[in-house]
């Protein structure tokens, strides 16, 4: 385990981990950043895979290819939401949004994954 501070664009992983919603939506800072960053082809995949691929559940992952960004893969996790009045279910859904991106991650055989902070509102 490796903590890195700084920008996730710039980390070299087999895959960068893109909080987000059900829609693959590139809202969100780290949405932004990669958004940015990967360009129009980027967002042209993403919209191409959003068309066949879903996440329609809190903690459910996919992965799709990260054109011009510094990872091959980026795995999409629908990230659960804070709620200050449902802390145990906060947390049990951030479990499982953990557990489904590293369980994916050793599914296709990565070996380095770029974690940004999930559901922290950053």
């Amino acid at each position: 385990l490796t903590v890195v501070q700084g920008s996730i664009v710039n980390i070299k992983a087999d895959a960068i981990i893109h909080p987000t919603s059900t829609s693959l939506n590139m809202g969100g800072e780290v949405g932004h950043a990669l958004a940015k960053a990967g360009g129009k082809e980027l967002r042209d995949a993403l919209s191409q895979a959003a068309q066949t691929k879903s996440i329609p559940n809190v903690g459910d992952v996919v992965i799709t290819d990260a054109p011009n960004l510094s990872a091959t893969h980026l795995i999409h996790v629908n990230s659960p939401t804070w709620n200050a009045s449902a802390q145990e279910q906060c947390i049990s859904d951030l479990d499982k949004a953990t557990l489904n991106i590293l369980t994916l991650a050793d599914e296709q055989g990565l070996t380095s994954v770029a974690i940004p902070s999930v559901s922290s509102g950053k």
